[in-house]
């Protein structure tokens, strides 16, 4: 049985020029913007002049100088937009990009203010089933994170299931689970962890956003309420709780802060009430410091105590130590108190 080699030697390959309004390859595809061009693939669409489907399936490039550079029922509606994979994304804001993932969006709102329901230049870079209605902002990756309306230049890092709502603008989300910054809060930052909030007071769309710049590091259930909470801290730890102005809980479990200007550095169940402020406590457990009472430290131990309307006094240490009520410039430097 014999074998038939055939060989083609071009020793000058000429140019090919295409020349038309329009380029159309593949199969079972609509056509019909001025300039328009499908390269490839199967079923898809390019209906608006300089639209671009460069391949894929049953994809849609239907607004200006639009483009799909592939995967699968990927549609841009949005002018000036690029899907460039992935599988049902969808871009209806201009200038915005989505790089690939599934089930992304990048959606124009209706209903609000003016100034209020723009989305443009905005990114998803991958994931699944992210949303972001902002302008000028961006999710890297993660499952089901939004961005909402007027949340205009927005991070999330990644993660599942983050948000930041509502005219929370200029917040960053980097990562981990069921974070929220909502109501307003601008400018907060939660790093990561699980179900961590930063809250401000706006829940309609004639509430005026606030600056709020409060930062979450870390762990869960942490919160930090407004317009109480503002330029507020919470490091890590689980289920502190801070709604006061420019304070701060360093970590530990279940700490509360209600009084402007103090601190918690860590510990259990330590509290500093509403209108003690300037207060500190370094650590311990369930260690206490009343309303009213200014300039004031526990350094630590357990069950200690500054009484209300209580002036530049402290605890150094020790178990069920009182400062009681009006007390000006006492010390107790620790033990314990004589039952």
């Amino acid at each position: 049985m014999g074998v038939i080699a055939a060989a083609m030697i071009v020793t000058h390959a000429p140019a090919a020029d295409l020349t038309g309004d329009r380029l159309n390859v593949g199969q079972g595809h609509t056509l019909s913007g001025s300039w328009a061009t499908i390269a490839g693939g199967e079923t898809n669409k390019a209906t608006t002049n300089y639209a671009v489907v460069s391949g894929g399936f049953s994809n849609s490039a239907v607004a200006v100088k639009s483009v799909v550079s592939g995967g699968s029922e990927n549609v841009v509606s949005g002018t000036n937009s690029t899907i460039a994979g992935g599988n049902r994304n969808r871009v209806e804001g201009p200038f915005s990009v989505i790089s690939g993932g599934e089930r992304n969006k990048i959606l124009t709102t209706n209903g609000l203010p003016s100034g209020q329901n723009v989305t443009s230049h905005s990114t998803i870079a991958g994931g699944l089933d992210n949303v972001v209605f902002g302008l000028n902002s961006a999710i890297s990756g993660g499952f089901g994170n939004v961005i909402d309306a007027f949340a205009n230049l927005t991070v999330i890092g990644g993660g599942l299931a983050n948000r930041v709502g509502y005219a929370s603008a200029y917040g960053t989300i980097s990562g981990g689970a069921e974070n929220v910054i909502d109501g307003g809060a601008k400018g907060a930052t939660i790093n990561g962890g699980q179900r961590n909030e930063i809250e401000y007071t706006a829940v309609t769309t004639n509430d005026v956003p606030t600056d709020h710049y409060a930062w979450i590091g870390g762990g869960a259930d942490n919160y930090i309420k407004g317009p109480q909470g503002l330029f507020s801290s919470i490091g890590g730890g689980y289920n502190n709780k801070i709604q006061a102005y420019a304070a701060l809980i360093g970590g530990g479990y279940q700490n509360t802060i209600d009084g402007d200007w103090s601190a918690i550095l860590g510990g259990y169940q330590n509290l500093i009430e509403t209108n003690a402020q300037v207060n500190t406590i370094g650590a311990g457990v369930t260690n206490v410091i009343r309303k009213g009472a200014w300039y004031n430290v526990i350094a630590g131990g357990n069950q200690n105590l500054i009484g209300t309307n209580v002036f530049h006094s402290s605890v150094g240490g020790g178990q069920l130590n009182t400062v009681g009520n009006g007390a000006l410039y006492a010390t107790i430097p620790g033990g314990m108190s004589p039952a």
